[in-house]
């Protein structure tokens, strides 16, 4: 991510895509937070950069989340 302009624009827009393939939505007031809902269930992800904080109301959606975006992202 650091030393190329462009760098940080296509990171944002390929996480954004991987985001909301798995159905999180961004949050109409920080594009950096993102949310979904899955019976009953809550994940959020903060993004800062290029590091993130995952956490759900339990340990099954944030192990699932971190799963997914390890196998789509390198």
């Amino acid at each position: 991510m650091y030393g190329l302009k462009q760098a940080p624009k296509q990171w944002n827009e390929k996480l954004d895509s991987v985001l909301l393939c798995d159905g999180f939505l961004p949050n109409d007031v920080d594009k950096c937070v993102y949310s979904k809902s899955e019976n009953g269930e809550y994940a959020i992800i903060c993004l800062y950069g290029d590091d993130m904080i995952i956490f759900g109301t339990n340990i099954d959606i944030v192990s699932r989340t971190k799963l997914f975006l390890g196998s789509n992202l390198k």
